[in-house]
């Protein structure tokens, strides 16, 4: 999934998840099991994000304020909202969705490397030193443990 497709796909998750919480209030038996999950990863992800983040993350999906109405609660320029709210976007997806798109393009950068060293090991052993390597450039490019 690419990133501009990533933060589309996260927002319109958002977007619909007041009529899902709606749905939950209303009819907590009828809604299902992958409704459900995904609301729970959603809320857990967002546990993560700074308290500014979920508010405009409040605002702007739970309560549909406008852009000039979560500025003035946030005190910030109106002109950052977008690109704040396409930031929160891309990481509560790449958290619910995964990397995958990102990963293999570092381990598409990794393996040539590997491959063109005088090396023993068999085409595994360097795939799975490739793979190990590409998860902790990961994990320190976000700086999170991801699960």
């Amino acid at each position: 999934m690419t990133k501009e497709k990533l933060i589309e796909t996260t927002k319109n998750l958002l977007e619909n998840i007041s009529v899902l919480k709606n749905q939950l209030d209303c009819e907590v038996a009828k809604i299902e099991d992958s409704q459900k999950t995904k609301i729970e990863r959603i809320l857990k992800v967002i546990k993560y994000l700074s308290l500014d983040d979920q508010r405009l993350i409040q605002y702007k999906y739970f309560e549909n304020r406008k852009q000039i109405e979560i500025a003035v609660a946030l005190n910030i320029d109106i002109r950052t909202i977008g690109r704040r709210a396409d930031r929160i976007a891309l990481y509560i997806g790449r958290m619910i969705y995964g990397f995958e798109d990102e990963f293999m393009d570092m381990l598409d950068q990794v393996w040539p490397v590997l491959i063109n060293g005088e090396s023993e090991e068999t085409e595994v052993e360097l795939l799975n030193r490739a793979v190990a390597h590409t998860v902790n450039m990961i994990i320190k490019k976000y700086n999170k443990v991801i699960s």
